[in-house]
C-alpha cells in the first residue's frame, strides 16, 4: 500500500464528516479534495527535500502533527485549525501556496476560497497521520522521506495536472545519504 493510501484510509468518516462542517463543503467534496490535497502535500514535501530547502522543514513540519490523532483534530476549533494548516502551507509551499490551491481547485472542482481552507485544514490531519504512522511503524525522518519516494510515481499519478509540471517532480530524485 502507497502512502497516500495509508494516509487517506486513516482519515475515516468522522474526520471527513468534520471537515466538511468546518469547511462548509459537502463530504464528497471534502474527499475530492483529500484526493487532490494529500498528493499535493506529499508533493510539497518532496520538492522541499530536494530543492536546497529547510532541511529540518520536515521535522518541524511533523512536530505539529505529533500527539494530535485525527479525531483530535476533528475536535478541534475551526480557527485554529486554519491557522495552524495555513502556517504548515506557507511553510510548506512558501510563493506556490497559491499554485497549489489553484490546482487543488481546479481538480476538485471547488471554488479557490473553499479549496484553500480544505487544504489548509487538511494539512494539519495529513501530519497527525504521518506522525502516527512513523510511530506505529517505528520509522525515523530519513525512513518516511524514502518511503515517499517510494510513493514518487504513485503522488505524481494522482497529482493535480497543474502541479506535476510546475513542482519539476517527475525529475526528483532521492538524495543520497553521506
Amino acid at each position: 500500500m502507497n502512502l497516500i493510501e495509508m494516509i487517506k484510509n486513516e482519515m475515516n468518516g468522522g474526520v471527513v464528516s468534520s471537515l466538511s462542517q468546518k469547511a462548509g463543503v459537502s463530504e464528497e467534496e471534502v474527499k475530492s479534495g483529500l484526493s487532490a490535497g494529500v498528493p499535493a502535500v506529499l508533493a510539497g514535501v518532496l520538492k522541499n527535500a530536494t530543492s536546497g530547502g529547510d532541511p529540518s522543514f520536515l521535522g518541524k513540519m511533523l512536530a505539529g502533527g505529533t500527539g494530535n490523532s485525527a479525531e483530535d483534530l476533528a475536535g478541534s476549533d475551526h480557527e485554529s485549525l486554519l491557522e495552524k494548516g495555513n502556517s504548515l502551507l506557507s511553510g510548506l509551499f512558501d510563493r506556490d501556496t497559491g499554485l497549489v490551491t489553484e490546482a487543488v481547485s481546479f481538480s476538485s472542482g471547488l471554488s479557490n476560497a473553499k479549496s484553500a481552507g480544505l487544504l489548509a485544514m487538511i494539512v494539519p490531519f495529513i501530519t497527525g497521520v504521518v506522525s502516527k504512522l512513523m510511530v506505529s511503524n517505528g520509522w525515523s525522518v530519513s525512513d518516511l522521506m524514502t518511503k515517499i519516494f517510494e510513493s514518487k510515481d504513485a503522488i505524481v499519478a494522482v497529482l493535480p495536472q497543474r502541479l506535476t509540471d510546475s513542482m519539476g517532480l517527475i525529475y526528483l530524485y532521492a538524495p543520497h545519504p553521506d
